[in-house]
Parts: structure tokens; C-alpha cells; sequence
């Protein structure tokens, strides 16, 4: 799997997400964003994933982000900052991360904060 399938945003209700070892997956699309009720979404181990999902800024409910083992994600997007109900952020081992995402210290749930091997 080399997207995220289009079809996949009309899983309104789904709470949780992984895209765990999908190796050759490369981005995911924008329409992800309307899965509004999604709260733990992992993407580890996507050693092809370059950007950070656009459509993860315009969920409503995300409260865990795993992106541990994303070797070629190189930013998180400023936007990043929105998103408010997140209580777990992992990005271990996402060894092209450039810099530190901007706008973190925004994140007033955040309990965890995960960036061992970065």
C-alpha cells in the first residue's frame, strides 16, 4: 500500500487507526481528516513516509499520535499546535526529523512525549 485509500473517510465512527510496518506506504491522503471521532492513531514503522498527514490537523479528538520508526518523516507541520485533546505524541526513532516540532509547548494535555532516537 503505497496511499491511504480514498474510501477511507467514511469511517466516521472509528475511534483508532494503525498503519503498523506498511513499509512502502508514502503518504496519506488529505481526506483522512474527516474520520472526526478518531482518538489513537499509530503510524509506526512507515520507513517510506515523508510528510506528516495534512488531514491529521482537522481531526477533532486525537488524544495519542504514534509515529515511532518513520525514518524518512522529516517535520511536523506548524499547524500542529492545534491540536489541543492530544495526550500522547511518539516520534521515537524518526531519524530524519530536522527540528523539534513547532508549537508543542501548545499542547496543554500533552502527559507523554516520546523522541528517543531522533
Amino acid at each position: 500500500m503505497k496511499e491511504f485509500p480514498l474510501g477511507g473517510s467514511n469511517l466516521l465512527a472509528l475511534e483508532e487507526l494503525n498503519f503498523t510496518e506498511c513499509i512502502p506506504l508514502k503518504r496519506i491522503l488529505e481526506s483522512f481528516g474527516s474520520l472526526h471521532k478518531l482518538k489513537i492513531l499509530r503510524v509506526c514503522g512507515c520507513e517510506a513516509l515523508e510528510e506528516f498527514p495534512i488531514g491529521v490537523i482537522n481531526l477533532l479528538a486525537p488524544e495519542e499520535l504514534h509515529f515511532d520508526r518513520c525514518t524518512s518523516l522529516k517535520r511536523l507541520p506548524e499547524s500542529f499546535k492545534n491540536l489541543k485533546k492530544l495526550k500522547i505524541l511518539s516520534m521515537a526513532e524518526c531519524e530524519a526529523l530536522e527540528e523539534f516540532p513547532f508549537g508543542v509547548s501548545n499542547l496543554l494535555a500533552l502527559e507523554e512525549l516520546h523522541f528517543a532516537g531522533c
